[in-house]
């Protein structure tokens, strides 16, 4: 019980951050699947939105009127516990339907075929590296440094090499951005991931955590003033710095939502098993002969 406890605290610190971190590198596919991944997010809220907008154009008129009464009724009785007890119910109500063996979790198949195909990518690039568009090949450079020392033009030398420096700058400049925007998508789909792999009991105990949170938060706001909660929270934060000068100032929630995996790492570690009858496809990737 003491284990589950101080590793309950411990996602309400920031994560260790790792030094020895690998390359970051430009991948077409990489970078198509994670704008999908946020374009899956993004059709969400906007399907959400449609869906309350259908409710207001009586598109469905038993499902405006259970709208309307609903509405009356939390407006008419809204409290502020409320919120962390909106929250509370889908968490309790996606529990119920894995239990029932209803498991709305979503396949990664996709996902891990994905991963494989990168995989594939990346060792064909290390095994067999092409030059670049910028890059000339071994024997033009060889021949072209033979003609500029036979003629002994030295400014020209200086000015294909400053244009090419200059072309080689403008290169890692784009390449920069793109793996700027790569890591930028991946990150805000990862966020929208966790925090539905929070609510799907992909992680069970962080699920319980939850559960825990919104919990405490309902019964805390229920029977205390909002007014001595935000006090409370107030000096706790303008005293953090004089208690310890040291203290690293952190957000519980982002750290919280750091330890939930995202898709991607749902399928990197996951346990392998061994496929009784794999799939031709994969048949041929592992034996390509």
């Amino acid at each position: 019980m003491d284990e589950q406890v101080k590793a309950g605290l411990r996602t309400l610190i920031p994560i260790e951050q790792k030094y020895i971190e690998e390359e970051p590198r430009v991948s077409k596919q990489l970078l198509l699947h994670n704008f999908n991944r946020v374009r899956r997010c993004i059709m969400f809220l906007i399907n959400t939105g449609c869906f309350i907008n259908s409710c207001f154009e009586w598109d469905s008129p038993q499902r405006s009127i259970c709208a309307f009464v609903l509405f009356v009724i939390v407006v008419w009785n809204f409290e502020l516990y409320m919120i962390p007890l909106a929250l509370l119910l889908p968490l309790v109500w996606n529990y119920i339907l894995i239990a029932s063996g209803k498991d709305t979790r979503q396949d990664m198949q996709a996902v891990e075929d994905l991963l494989e195909d990168e995989d594939e990518d990346f060792d064909k690039d290390d095994k067999d590296p092409k030059p670049g568009p910028w890059e000339d090949s071994s024997d033009k450079n060889h021949i072209l440094e033979d003609i500029l020392a036979s003629w002994h033009f030295e400014w020209i030398r200086a000015m294909v090499d400053s244009e090419r420096k200059g072309f080689m700058n403008k290169l890692y400049a784009i390449q920069d951005v793109c793996i700027s925007v790569q890591n930028a998508l991946d990150e805000v789909a990862s966020y929208g991931e966790r925090i539905k792999n929070t609510f799907n009991w992909t992680v069970p105990f962080l699920s319980w955590l939850a559960i825990v949170a919104f919990g405490a938060a309902t019964i805390l706001i229920y029977y205390i003033p909002l007014r001595y909660i935000v006090l409370a929270w107030g000096v706790n934060k303008f005293t953090k710095k004089l208690r310890d000068p040291y203290t690293i100032d952190n957000n519980e929630l982002l750290d919280f939502l750091s330890r939930v995996p995202s898709d991607v790492q749902v399928v990197q570690y996951r346990e392998l098993k061994l496929d009784p009858n794999p799939s031709p496809n994969k048949k041929k990737k592992n034996n390509p002969g």
